[in-house]
């Protein structure tokens, strides 16, 4: 049983998410929470995120609306994958995760 919280803002570039996200982190370490923030795809930790979605969404692998939609959706898929077993304890444990998506994040 999960004690704790996944929280995901999303939204598309420069929709406000890494502002949000940074008040909502404030507010919960405020009131005494364990909150810890991941954003996605994760570009800066050499993870799936940044070997592949990077080089996919900079056009690496041709036009991406000729990208099969399925095709597309993996390497967003993988990066999350990579870190759901870290996920899932943190939140055994209690915390609160807020997972940012889109393009703009911190």
């Amino acid at each position: 049983m999960l004690a704790g919280h996944l929280l995901t803002i999303e939204g598309g570039d420069g929709s406000g998410k890494t502002e949000q996200v940074k008040f909502l982190e404030n507010r919960l370490v405020n009131l005494g929470g364990k909150v810890h923030v991941w954003d996605f795809p994760q570009y800066d930790s050499g993870s799936f995120g940044a070997r592949v979605a990077g080089r996919m969404l900079a056009g690496k692998f041709g036009p991406l609306m000729e990208i099969p939609t399925y095709l597309a959706a993996l390497p967003f898929v993988f990066d999350r994958l990579s870190v759901r077993d870290e996920m899932i304890q943190f939140m055994r444990e209690g915390g609160a995760r807020i997972s940012g998506w889109g393009g703009d994040n911190r």
